[in-house]
């Protein structure tokens, strides 16, 4: 079973057996699962949330060790080593989000 939350990415090559058809693709998808823990790149990727929203939300909405945590080598982290976030709770923050406020229009 999935996880609900999946990566698709479909690539698309020329299939060399039909000569006839050079319009004719063939396709292969391959479903990738994160796990609990991801990358700022691939949160980046999968929730479209931009680098310096994620930036400000450590620095005033996160939780370190809920939200996000830093990562090192050794199990030494500083504050400046690589983050991973917990999906889970990076979909949490997501729906406890208010409702945008409406522009105002000057007349």
């Amino acid at each position: 079973m999935f996880n609900r939350r999946r990566l698709q990415l479909v690539f698309c090559n020329r299939r060399s057996s039909d000569v006839r058809d050079k319009e004719s693709m063939s396709e292969v998808i391959m479903i990738v699962s994160p796990g609990k823990w991801v990358s700022e790149e691939q949160l980046i990727a999968l929730k479209g949330i931009k680098k310096g929203t994620l930036k400000k939300a450590r620095e005033k909405s996160f939780m370190e060790g809920r939200e996000y945590k830093h990562v090192a080598h050794d199990g030494m982290p500083w504050d400046n080593s690589p983050c991973f976030y917990n999906l889970e709770e990076i979909d949490r923050w997501i729906e406890r989000q208010a409702s945008a406020r409406p522009r105002r229009h000057l007349a």
